[in-house]
């Protein structure tokens, strides 16, 4: 197998790594694969194969990974076979490698501690003590960005997200706001609620978009008198409007905001997804006969996508109406 792993053809290279695999672990066996996973490029295959003979042999410990030069791909590649042997002593080990300068040494190192089950009492207080730091740190975003994604549902990490909400650092903030508003669940947590209505109160313009969508996820009645006088605040954007309008909890699309989206959903120069936007908001909405009436005019001139929306609306209604 050795004489196979030196070869310069890949595919003898790969058959030896097989064979490596289905032996015993031997020193010369582990040199042999150690020194191709140093090699900078390789093959995916045969980066696979050599992966996959250290792992079945389990030659790869944590003296080994720790020995291995840091943001070096031998390390982290030595740091994958460690996780699939042994995810605790990895995890730990991965924990400082989140910080490395190197971008790629930083993702797969957030990767192995995502996937141990204390991943959020790890990572969380670590993410925290570098966010109370002044100095600015490369690695920072992408491990917020990933673990906030991986672990929102967790008191760690929510505790994160109200320091973050309330960081003097926009680029924080946009960060936690990010992961609330973009999250495919509905994950609230009372800790984030007082940042989210002083975020509300002032809401700035940059912010605007940001901050809707992560109240319009939190779901909670105590923000609903302020977003509707975002709704009906004439001097704001139209599309500002509406989309307060739709972060509310429970909204009734009544008088002057009856209007203000009929418009919307009428008006020619307003955008394609303002528009389904306004008719998916009348269609789940409770209406008198005489704004059924003037959705009915509406009827005509609404595009198809619109309209598929609207449709909804019929239904409810007794023939007379």
């Amino acid at each position: 197998p050795v004489d196979l792993i030196q070869s310069s053809d890949p595919f003898e290279q790969r058959l030896g790594c097989d064979l490596v695999a289905q032996h015993e672990h031997r020193q010369e066996f582990r040199d042999a694969v150690v020194a191709l996973l140093a090699r900078e490029h390789l093959d995916p295959a045969l980066e696979h194969a050599a992966m996959n003979a250290a792992i079945r042999t389990q030659m790869v410990d944590l003296k080994n990974v720790a020995a291995a030069e840091k943001g070096s791909v031998l390390r982290r590649r030595l740091l994958a076979v460690l996780a699939a042997t042994n995810l605790d002593d990895a995890s730990n080990l991965a924990l400082e490698d989140v910080q490395s300068h190197s971008a790629k040494t930083s993702a797969a190192a957030l990767s192995i501690v995502l996937k141990h089950p204390d991943a959020d009492a790890k990572l969380a207080p670590m993410l925290l003590r570098s966010i109370k730091s002044k100095r600015s740190i490369d690695w920072q975003t992408a491990a917020l960005t990933g673990a906030l994604e991986t672990l929102l549902a967790k008191p760690e990490t929510q505790k994160l997200v109200a320091v973050m909400l309330e960081h003097e650092n926009y680029a924080f903030k946009n960060i936690a706001l990010n992961a609330i508003g973009n999250q495919a669940g509905a994950v609230s947590s009372p800790l984030w609620l007082p940042a989210l209505e002083t975020l509300v109160s002032r809401l700035p313009a940059s912010q605007y978009w940001l901050v809707l969508d992560a109240i319009k996820k939190v779901k909670h009645p105590g923000f609903d008198v302020k977003l509707q006088a975002l709704a009906n605040d004439t001097k704001l954007p139209q599309a500002v409007r509406l989309k307060a309008l739709d972060a509310m909890s429970t909204r009734k699309i009544t008088g002057e905001t009856f209007t203000m989206v009929l418009d919307v959903l009428t008006k020619p120069e307003s955008s394609a997804a303002a528009r389904i936007q306004a008719a998916d908001m009348m269609a789940h909405s409770g209406h008198t006969q005489e704004e059924r009436m003037q959705l009915a005019k509406a009827f005509a001139t609404v595009g198809p996508i619109e309209l598929k929306s609207l449709l909804a609306l019929i239904k409810p209604c007794k023939e007379e109406d």
